[in-house]
């Protein structure tokens, strides 16, 4: 995917098949599109997902951006972003006490097995067993400590927040400024969204839209798409080809 004037790109994801939406440019003007390769074959063949013009479904997500990009609504971004943070913390203690929790049986399985005569083979064989499920269960608990240590909520930095409060109820002028470039834009609408989910209802002449932002809240959007447009009678290849010569003659 190469940089351009594309708003969504890196945020549309297809709502088939969850994979992140391709960027094309059509036209004289380069207008933005996009499109989902998909992972169906029909007859060897990749099928598309979809495949839909981006300016009305972008248009739609800068009006829902610029409309939640209230005061009120960016300090009520930024309380459920702090909830957020405070409840992943939270239970990354739950599971660091876990991680401490099976550390000791597997020391204290250790010992016993350590202790054990092992002319009692019985005995030593089960206490050996039973430390090897101690030590796996150490490496699961480590294991999802990890991921979710990495599962941290993404947060608005000081400096985000601040400019995004400065500009208030100036943002619709910003943005549609002659000075904002794409990139601008683009980069305004990462501060406080983190994804657009893109189900397209082509039958219905309809695109419909899920927006999920930073701190957890969703806004549902449907955006009218040109509807399919029936094929006329078609005259196969053969035929053509059959009736070329009198064409000509």
């Amino acid at each position: 995917m190469r940089e351009g004037a594309a708003l969504l790109q890196g945020l549309a994801t297809c709502g088939h098949c969850g994979r992140r939406l391709h960027v094309h440019y059509r036209g004289r003007n380069s207008a933005p599109g996009y499109h989902c390769c998909g992972k169906d074959l029909v007859n060897g063949r990749g099928v598309y997902c979809l495949n839909v013009g981006g300016t009305v479904i972008e248009q739609a997500v800068a009006d829902a951006f610029l409309k939640t990009i209230t005061p009120a609504a960016i300090n009520a971004t930024r309380m459920s972003i702090e909830q957020l943070k405070s409840n992943h913390d939270a239970a990354l203690s739950q599971w660091r006490l876990e991680v401490e929790r099976t550390r000791f049986e597997a020391e204290r399985a250790e010992r016993r097995y350590r202790s054990v005569d092992h002319e009692n083979r019985l005995v030593a064989r089960g206490l050996e067993a039973e430390w090897e499920t101690r030590l796996r269960a150490v490496a699961d608990a480590e294991t999802e400590l990890r991921k979710r240590e990495q599962q941290r909520p993404a947060s608005l930095g000081p400096a985000q927040l601040e400019a995004l409060q400065r500009l208030g109820s100036d943002l619709g002028k910003v943005w549609n400024a002659p000075t904002t470039t794409d990139r601008d834009r683009q980069q305004l609408l990462r501060t406080l969204l983190e994804e657009v989910v893109l189900n397209l209802k082509r039958a219905e002449g309809r695109a419909h839209l899920t927006l999920r932002w930073r701190g957890g809240a969703i806004t549902m959007l449907d955006v009218a798409v040109p509807r399919f447009k029936p094929m006329g009678p078609r005259t196969d290849e053969d035929t053509i080809s059959l009736l070329r010569p009198s064409f000509s003659s």
